[in-house]
């Protein structure tokens, strides 16, 4: 669409708008690609909290049963470096997998 507009010599404020446009969308994908993941990741923590018999969010509730912050706190540290990595580890992804991304 661009290339069209300055193939056919249209004045530089249109194509200034068709990119900005264009690039706006793009941030407002990108964001909700972060907030997605964050919900995801927030609804897998509070199921594992609630209906969990073994793991990470059966610690963290035994733990809070029985006074030992400590372990409350190590669990949380846990679950906060295992979405790190898991973002990390999408970031890195997406610029292999989309490198042009983020370009122009």
């Amino acid at each position: 669409m661009i290339a069209e507009f300055a193939r056919r010599g249209q004045p530089a404020r249109i194509r200034r708008r068709c990119w900005r446009s264009t690039a706006a969308a793009d941030r407002r994908r990108d964001q909700a690609e972060r907030i997605a993941l964050g919900v995801g990741w927030g609804t897998l923590v509070a199921a594992e909290l609630i209906a969990a018999t073994r793991g990470i969010g059966y610690l963290i509730m035994s733990a809070s049963q029985f006074v030992a912050t400590d372990v409350v706190f190590v669990g949380i540290g846990v679950i906060a470096a295992c979405a790190l990595a898991f973002s990390s580890a999408m970031r890195t992804l997406e610029r292999w997998l989309v490198p042009w991304k983020g370009q122009g």
